[in-house]
């Protein structure tokens, strides 16, 4: 069964700009700047009450801050120096609420305890009900929404969990097992942590749709429909997305970013374009894949095409192609700073020879022509990494459908 995860329109009240692809907020002044959690740190506390009447609170908090564990520890195969942590971002748990949050206080929540993020365990639904609608409960596994009052950093943020899904009752047509209820909270976290969706390896879910299951394992966790418990796994896209905003040293130092700019037939800078880089070599073809929107770093309608794919590993090839983002990612399944998608992007190649880099720390310049006439690239630039003011917006992720590839270069899963 897969789950498609979609935005739950919450806590408007902190909301500036919708951005996808990339960082899930950014600095809405144009500085091109993801919104960041100050001194790369982010504190994080518990409701009180039980996940649902079979999952206590003891056991839902373990599978929590396992799962914030995965995404601090993450790793990447540097393949000559093996595999080097890459994220530098603290992930402390705070403590547990001495009451259940529910939906008589749950609109208190946000402002009380800010700049921490609190952990929401829906027992039955009631407040996914709320945000979303009468009977959203039945769908929606949960929601995430990190915010920010203007400072300049995340000011705080909610992860919604809806313990229906697993709660025991095989009756419930929606109800998950153990492992694919963790992957959607592990997914939950990843925006907490201010990170969008992805069609990296869309191709895979494609399979997935004709019943092929072989490439189920390379879905990443921010892929907008869960599919399986394999999405517990981080994938290389995942990993990336968090390390460009939370680089270790160790990644700015061992690892290459391919960076450049996409501009249409008039020459002018193209936003919302999904560029990727995937290894040439079979072994790696699916593992080793990055995805980047171009303009991602930019308030929606800003006229830039700027995009950076990281975490190239020194000395193994890339090809790197564009595509149009799938017509069905919208709402709250979109990755791009337009929804619904821009239509009618020819997928193409942008190097016509494999991109590779020789040691860490370097900018590798793609500038070549494209293979058609849609998109052309212009020269290549580094996109800043340093934090900024910005915008805020919610995710959540509900069991309504799954998303068919819009087809695209045989270069880009």
């Amino acid at each position: 069964m897969k789950y498609a995860f979609s935005i739950a329109v919450a806590f408007c009240l902190y909301s500036q700009t919708l951005i996808a692809g990339g960082p899930f907020m950014v600095d809405s002044s144009g500085s091109g700047n993801p919104i960041k959690w100050e001194d790369n740190s982010l504190k994080w506390i518990v409701d009180g009450g039980p996940l649902n009447s079979a999952v206590s609170n003891q056991t839902a908090l373990r599978w929590v801050n396992r799962l914030f564990g995965v995404w601090r520890d993450a790793e990447l195969d540097s393949e000559k120096w093996g595999s080097l942590p890459v994220i530098n971002l603290e992930m402390q748990y705070s403590g547990t609420l001495a009451y259940d949050i529910n939906l008589s206080n749950y609109y208190n929540v946000a402002i009380l305890f800010q700049p921490k993020a609190v952990i929401i365990f829906d027992a039955i639904g009631e407040i996914i009900d709320s945000e979303l609608g009468e009977g959203a409960k039945n769908y929606v596994v949960g929601f995430a929404s990190p915010f920010s009052n203007g400072s300049g950093y995340l000011s705080g943020g909610v992860v919604v969990l809806n313990g229906l899904f697993v709660d025991g009752d095989r009756n419930n047509s929606g109800e998950l097992y153990e492992e694919e209820f963790k992957a959607a909270i592990l997914h939950e976290i990843g925006h907490l942590l201010n990170l969008d969706h992805t069609q990296a390896n869309i191709e895979a879910a494609e399979r997935i749709d004709g019943y092929d299951f072989s490439l189920t394992d390379e879905i990443p966790t921010m892929y907008p429909v869960l599919y399986s418990e394999d999405q517990l796994n981080l994938h290389a896209d995942d990993k990336i997305a968090l390390a460009e905003q939370y680089p270790s040293d160790y990644y700015a130092s061992y690892f290459c970013k391919i960076a450049g700019e996409l501009k249409d037939a008039d020459g002018l800078p193209m936003q919302g374009v999904d560029v990727v880089a995937r290894a040439t070599d079979p072994v790696f073809e699916w593992s080793d894949v990055r995805s980047y929107v171009s303009g991602v770093a930019y308030p929606m309608g800003t006229a830039n095409g700027e995009y950076v794919l990281g975490g190239v590993v020194p000395g193994r090839g890339y090809n790197v192609g564009y595509r149009g983002i799938d017509p069905l990612f919208t709402g709250g399944s979109s990755i791009a700073p337009f929804d619904p998608p821009i239509s009618a992007i020819v997928a193409g190649t942008i190097n016509s020879n494999a991109v590779a880099c020789a040691t860490g720390g370097e900018s590798e310049n793609v500038a070549l022509n494209a293979s058609d006439e849609t998109v052309q690239i212009d020269s290549a630039k580094d996109i800043s990494e340093e934090g900024a003011p910005v915008s805020s917006t919610d995710d959540s992720s509900n069991s309504t459908g799954g998303a068919q590839p819009a087809g695209g270069c045989s270069l880009i899963p």
